[in-house]
This record gives structure tokens, C-alpha cells and sequence, in this order.
């Protein structure tokens, strides 16, 4: 049964969908990649369980390998489908990448353990598929907005860490996760980061502090575990994200356990939440699109 606070924070997401639906409806989407879409990551036939793959035009069927970006949505854990997405992917895959956008289930009816196994049966599906496409399984990079970032900083850890894997009760994927691209992530969700995060989280999971996955709700676990095996970072944010801090504080994380990172923490007071994302074809946009696949490319 759906309690009121769960209507609420649905009704609150039904608000920004209709503002994201707007917004993308006045762009105009690249045309330059060939695009595999509605791909079953497991095979239940459920709609939340599928990926979309952009290959670049002149990479298809070209019997080459090229590098890959995964990416995952954001959406507060309670909104979105890969398409989403698909506006900033097709901007990433113009980079020269194979870009794989996946789906995966929603609060309030998944946890955000629930969330966090799609998405590593995503990863390890395409662990498994990804030369189909003419992907190099030994350049592989994961992204992820808000939300996905959330996702994305965790999944990472997993395809690094045993002790994850067990603590999530998931398969090592068999994905090297060479770099990883954090854009306005939300990355701290344990109590401690504040009041509204433990009403945010409890209205989708019971009795979370119990479980062996409840330390990694707080990122500086997750890189305790891993150490200096977990990928280098790239980290988008700006002044007027509404999760900066965390996008800070993350970065700082990371340059004090010794894992390479870059911030990039725009002081420009009109760039929003998942700016890149949201505004892939604007100057702002691309800038900092060029600033994290520039990243990238230093690991390939």
C-alpha cells in the first residue's frame, strides 16, 4: 500500500517529469548513431528491464572495437526510463563512444536495493554482449546523474570489491570499470547526511539499517572498501545544484584516499541540478560533456 508521504514524493516527481518532457520536446535529437532500442537485460518482460544501445554510424558493424559508456538516469529513484537519458547519450556516443542507457525499476514499489541489482544485471548483461556492438570490454566507463550517480558510485564499487558484491548479494559482473563520470550525485544517503534524507528513504524501505548493504548508502564506505581500486572520478556539479555539497564532498573523498579525480564545480549561478544532462546541445553542456570524456580518454 502507498502511503501518503510515498503520494506525495510521487506527486512532487509527476511535477519535474512534466518540466523534463517539455524541455526535451523543444530539442533537436543527433541523428548521426545507429540506435538498438527496448534490449531485455533479463528476460521477465518487464518494461523497466531493458536497455538501449547508440552505436556512432561510422563505428557500426565496422569490425573494430571501440570504448563504452554506460550510463544511469537519474530521477530521484522514483521517475524515469533510459529514454530519459537518451538526449545526453546520444551527445556522449558523438564523443566516439558506444553508449549503452538502461532502464531499471522504481521506488515505490523497488527498493533501492532492488534498484542497485538491475542495475549490476545491466552491467553484467552487457559485460556479456557488449562485443556484439562492437564494444572493447577493456575500455569501459560508467556514468550516472543525481539519482545515477547514486547508482553508478555504488555499482562501481561492486565490480571493484568482493566484500560489495557479498554485502549486495550480486555476481561479480566481469566488467573493468576503467573511469567512472559523476554528474550532480547523490551520494551521501545514509542518516547522517541529514533529516530528509531518512524521510526520503524510509518511504521505500523498511528496517534499511539492518541490512548489510546499509553502510554503502554513505559513499566514504563504499571507497574504504575499495581503496585505491576504485576508478578514477570525474565529478560535475555547480554552485546551484540543489546536491552540491555532496558533489564536494565526494571529490574530497576521493583525492584523500589517493584515487585520481577531477572536479569540475561550475560557479556560474544559472546552471542547475544535472545541467549537462538536461542541456547536452547548449555551450555549457558541451563544455562539460568535452571535460569528462576528455577525462576518459586519459584511461583508454
Amino acid at each position: 500500500m502507498i502511503t501518503p508521504a510515498q503520494l506525495a514524493l510521487k506527486a512532487v516527481w509527476k511535477g519535474i517529469e512534466i518540466g523534463d518532457n517539455a524541455n526535451y520536446s523543444k530539442k533537436e535529437y543527433p541523428t548521426d548513431s545507429v540506435e538498438y532500442k527496448d534490449i531485455p537485460y533479463i528476460a521477465d518482460g518487464n518494461s523497466y528491464h531493458l536497455l538501449d544501445v547508440y552505436v556512432p554510424r561510422e563505428f557500426d558493424r565496422d569490425g573494430k572495437k571501440h570504448p563504452v559508456i554506460i550510463d544511469i538516469h537519474g530521477g530521484g529513484w522514483y521517475y524515469g526510463t533510459k529514454e530519459l537519458n537518451r538526449f545526453f547519450c546520444l551527445h556522449l556516443a558523438r564523443k566516439g563512444f558506444i553508449v549503452f542507457n538502461m532502464s531499471y525499476r522504481l521506488a515505490p514499489k523497488a527498493t533501492w536495493i532492488d534498484q542497485v541489482q538491475d542495475c549490476m544485471a545491466a552491467l553484467k548483461y552487457i559485460s556479456e554482449h557488449l562485443a556484439e556492438y562492437g564494444g572493447d570490454a577493456s575500455n569501459v566507463f560508467l556514468t550516472g546523474d543525481s539519482a545515477g550517480g547514486n547508482l553508478s558510485s555504488v555499482c562501481a564499487g561492486i565490480c571493484t570489491s568482493k566484500v560489495m558484491q557479498n554485502a549486495f548479494d550480486v555476481e561479480d559482473p566481469g566488467l573493468s570499470i576503467k573511469a567512472i563520470g559523476l554528474t550532480s550525485p547523490a551520494t551521501y544517503l545514509d542518516p547522517s547526511a541529514g533529516a530528509i534524507w531518512k524521510f526520503y528513504f524510509n518511504s521505500f524501505n523498511k528496517d534499511f539499517e539492518k541490512e548489510t548493504w546499509y553502510p554503502y548508502l554513505n559513499f566514504d564506505s563504499t571507497v574504504e572498501v575499495c581503496g585505491k581500486a576504485y576508478p578514477p572520478t570525474h565529478i560535475v556539479t555547480s554552485v546551484a545544484d540543489i546536491v552540491h555539497s555532496a558533489g564536494v564532498r565526494t571529490y574530497k573523498t576521493l583525492k584523500k584516499a589517493g584515487i585520481p579525480t577531477e572536479l569540475n564545480d561550475s560557479k556560474n549561478p544559472k546552471l542547475m541540478h544535472v545541467y549537462m544532462v538536461t542541456g547536452a546541445d547548449l555551450p555549457e553542456g558541451q563544455a562539460a560533456i568535452d571535460g569528462m570524456t576528455g577525462f576518459f580518454q586519459k584511461y583508454i
